[in-house]
Formats: structure tokens, C-alpha cells, sequence
């Protein structure tokens, strides 16, 4: 019994400092001046919803025994795990393109507009979310946490857009590397690029630990 309680004191520990680091990245990435360009709005949202999703995720084990009984509730809270998740991992694609075009176009990518870059961050997700849902309401909560079914077709919903955006990051991140390797003696702030490259790079085995 001590052990199983030890356990569960060093997971909440745990928990609470990633939230707090992640919400002192948070506030970082918004309040520095100076540093107003797409890739930094891009970890910004990427934050954002490794933040919520811990958050939320945190809230629902701590109330899990009286969030299972309330059905409407325990499904609202898979639903927004489940779209917080997918969202993540979409803005992990959307910045290995991003990168990408920074190393490929001769435009200024760095700054504008981001239109393209929300559609995939956000609109994707909820349509994906969206339609599974309408379709498969009943699969989402269990008797024993608020989630998706395991033994059920809707989880499928979340594991194959989550594989296919693993796949399309490491495709994407090796035609970035590629590039960064032609573009290197032309590029005044190659260093920069590299820097963000391998940032990129390290990211992605990072948002696989947050399902261990």
C-alpha cells in the first residue's frame, strides 16, 4: 500500500511541475518581446495544448471516481482530451512543414499570416473529432477512467491521424535535412535554421513520452 501510494504522490508531483513548466514556457514565448515571428506563435500553440491536455488529464484522475458516474461529463472530458491530443501532434506537422518551407522558399516565411497553419492545427482535429462523435458518441468514457474505448473502433479516431502525423513529421524532417544540407553555404542565418532543425528533430520522441 505504501508503494501503490508512493506511486501515485511522485505522479502527481510530477504532473504539477511539468504543468508549471509549461505554463512558465507559456508565459515566456507571449511576454518577450522581440521574438514575433511564425515559428515562435507555432511553439506557443504547441504548449498550449500539452498544457490543457495535461491539465485536463490531471483533473480527470483526480476526480475520476465521481467523473465516471456522470456521463455527459466523463465524455465532454474525453472528447477535449482527445481533440487536445490531435492537436498537438498536428502542430508538431505543422512545424516540421514550416521549418521546411523556411529552408526551401526564398520568401520571408517566418512572418504573415498563419491561415493555413490553423487549419491544420485546430480545424483538422475538430472535424476529425467532430465526425467520430457524431458516429461513435457512445464509445467515448468507461466505468473505470473518461477515455476513448481501447476495445472499441473509436479509437482508431486518435491512433491513426496520431500515426499519420508521426509519419509525415519524420518524412518532412528528413527532406529538411536534406535541404539544410544544399542550403548551407548559402544562408546568412543558416545557424538559426540548423538550431531549429534539431529542436524539431528532438520534439517529436518528446510528444511520444506524453502516452507513457
Amino acid at each position: 500500500v505504501s508503494e501503490s501510494l508512493a506511486q501515485v504522490v511522485v505522479s502527481y508531483f510530477g504532473s504539477i511541475v511539468s504543468l508549471l513548466l509549461l505554463a512558465f514556457t507559456l508565459f515566456v514565448l507571449t511576454a518577450i518581446r522581440g521574438i514575433e515571428t511564425n515559428s515562435n506563435s507555432i511553439h506557443r500553440h504547441l504548449v498550449l495544448c500539452l498544457l490543457l491536455a495535461e491539465f485536463i488529464f490531471l483533473v480527470a484522475l483526480r476526480i475520476r471516481s465521481t467523473l465516471v458516474q456522470k456521463e455527459f461529463g466523463c465524455k465532454m472530458t474525453a472528447i477535449s482530451l482527445q481533440y487536445l491530443f490531435m492537436c498537438l501532434f498536428s502542430w508538431s506537422c505543422v512545424q516540421s512543414i514550416h521549418l521546411y518551407r523556411m529552408l526551401t522558399e526564398i520568401r520571408d516565411i517566418n512572418h504573415g499570416p498563419m491561415k493555413f497553419y490553423y487549419f491544420i492545427g485546430y480545424v483538422i482535429p475538430a472535424i476529425i473529432v467532430g465526425l467520430t462523435v457524431g458516429v461513435r458518441a457512445d464509445q467515448y468514457g468507461n466505468y473505470i477512467f473518461c477515455w476513448l474505448s481501447i476495445y472499441e473502433s473509436v479509437v482508431w479516431s486518435l491512433v491513426a491521424p496520431i500515426c499519420i502525423a508521426i509519419i509525415v513529421n519524420l518524412v518532412v524532417f528528413l527532406l529538411a535535412l536534406q535541404a539544410s544540407v544544399q542550403i548551407k553555404e548559402t544562408v546568412s542565418d543558416y545557424g538559426n535554421l540548423k538550431t531549429l532543425l534539431w529542436l524539431s528533430i528532438i520534439l517529436l520522441p518528446l510528444l511520444g513520452s506524453v502516452w507513457i
